[in-house]
């Protein structure tokens, strides 16, 4: 099934480094067609394709290696204060970070 992916994109190409309003379009095979902004006309094969609004940015091609699946379902976690930690030895220690983040998981 194809699939096209839009948001902000980065390509990792000098002619055009990152496409902001940008469309990857996956076809039937998994493989990628096509990047370009997603204000132009659609590869041919792609008019009917599930159109999926990224809230994020898109990097095609890029395999994540290090991933915590589990936590993909989980809202993004607010830190209980508004200065910012210094180091990642810090948050962990906040009142809501186990019931939020290591409970759920």
């Amino acid at each position: 099934m194809a699939l096209v992916l839009t948001g902000t994109v980065v390509t990792y190409d000098e002619a055009q480094p990152v496409v902001t309003g940008g469309a990857v379009y996956v076809g039937d095979e998994g493989l990628i067609d096509a990047v370009q902004p997603s204000r132009r006309r659609a590869p041919a094969g792609f008019a009917a394709a599930r159109r999926v609004a990224v809230d994020g940015v898109i990097t095609p091609g890029l395999i994540d290696l290090h991933n915590h699946l589990a936590y993909n379902f989980l809202p993004l976690w607010r830190a209980p204060r508004d200065t910012p930690y210094t180091t990642r030895d810090q948050w962990p220690g906040a009142a809501t970070y186990g019931r939020d983040v290591s409970n759920p998981a």
